[in-house]
Parts: C-alpha cells; structure tokens; sequence
C-alpha cells in the first residue's frame, strides 16, 4: 500500500482515500464514481449596500458644518462600518470540494479553501485513479 498523499487532513494510498470529510473512514476508489472538482466563489454581494453606506457616510460629513459636531461620531461608526465591510469582502476565499458518487449518492471526499492543499490531494487522487485505469475522473 503505497501512500501517494499524507496531510493533516487526508490520506490517499493506490486503493483508498481517507479525509476529515469520511471521519477518517477509508473510502476504496473502487466504490467511487464521477469523481470531480466543484469550486464554489465567496457570494458576491451587491454593490447598493455598499453604495448606500457610503453615501450616508458623505451625508454625515457634509451636515457636521449644519449640525455641529453631534453629527461626528455618526460619521466616525458609518466610516468604520464601511472600512470593516471592505476588509471582510477581501477575507472571503473560494471552497474547493471533491466530490464523487458512493453507491448511487453524492458524497464529499474533501473540502478546503486552501488551494495548494486541496490540489495536492487532488494530485494523488489522479494518480491512484490513472493507477486503476479511470483517466476521466478528477
């Protein structure tokens, strides 16, 4: 039993794969069919949220002259507000799933957001199935 992958998360040999996503159950790719790769991007959110703070963010600044300075702190938590929404958008990362049909049912052998990973166990899947003579999977 040649071992073509050992990470944190999965182990693939020439016969099996196991992940965190099987509960470390062996899964023999003898039982696996349309094996395949779904990436699923981060929602994209609408741009009028967005643009709806911001222009409340101007309005806050533009009434601090008519208003005083009562309208400040008003300001102050719209322009953090919007600076914490920006952030947030840049940490969203894309998932990577591989999936496969186990007796019939859809089944998810492994799912990251860490694409070096995900693609490294990716790898020796490939192999193992060109071992067993599937070319078409993954």
């Amino acid at each position: 039993m040649t071992v073509l992958y050992r990470g944190p998360r999965g182990l693939v040999t020439h016969d099996v794969i196991a992940t965190t996503e099987t509960a470390w159950r062996s899964v023999p790719f003898a039982a696996l069919s349309d094996v395949h790769i779904v990436r699923t991007d981060p929602e994209n959110r609408a741009l009028a949220p967005r643009a709806l703070g911001v222009s409340a963010l101007a309005i806050a600044l533009a009434t601090i002259p008519l208003v005083g300075v009562s309208s400040l702190p008003v300001a102050i938590l719209l322009g953090i507000a919007v600076v914490c929404d920006v952030v947030a958008a840049r940490a969203r990362r894309a998932t990577w799933d591989l999936l496969a049909y186990r007796a019939g049912n859809p089944a998810i052998l492994f799912s990251s957001t860490d694409q070096r990973e995900f693609h490294q166990l990716c790898r020796a899947v490939k192999r193992a199935l060109e071992r067993r003579g599937d070319d078409h999977a993954v």
